[in-house]
């Protein structure tokens, strides 16, 4: 994880994360037997909304070892200019 960490600039480190994110909620939802794109449009943006990621990141950090935590904190919604218009700044920043 070091070097991955040590290799990609935060941004790219979001980005990355954003769409792995993404990917493995759509798999799930998926997997629930959504099958309508509308459906699973609108389930995986309730999934993958900062809001939603700010509440798993509250409920996992404290279960991090201190080098994924490193790495959360590397990736995470910091340096952005603007926010969502549906989360509050600190939410975001912890998503």
């Amino acid at each position: 994880m070091n070097e991955f960490n040590n290799k990609y600039s935060a941004r790219a480190i979001a980005y990355l994360g954003d769409a792995a994110y993404e990917l493995l909620a759509r798999e799930y939802l998926v997997g629930l037997g959504y099958s309508d794109a509308g459906r699973l449009s609108s389930e995986a943006k309730k999934i993958v909304s900062a809001s939603a990621q700010a509440e798993i990141a509250k409920k996992i950090l404290p279960l991090l070892t201190s080098e994924e935590e490193e790495f959360y904190k590397k990736g995470r919604n910091l340096g952005h200019s603007q926010t969502s218009k549906n989360i509050r700044p600190t939410e975001y920043r912890v998503a």
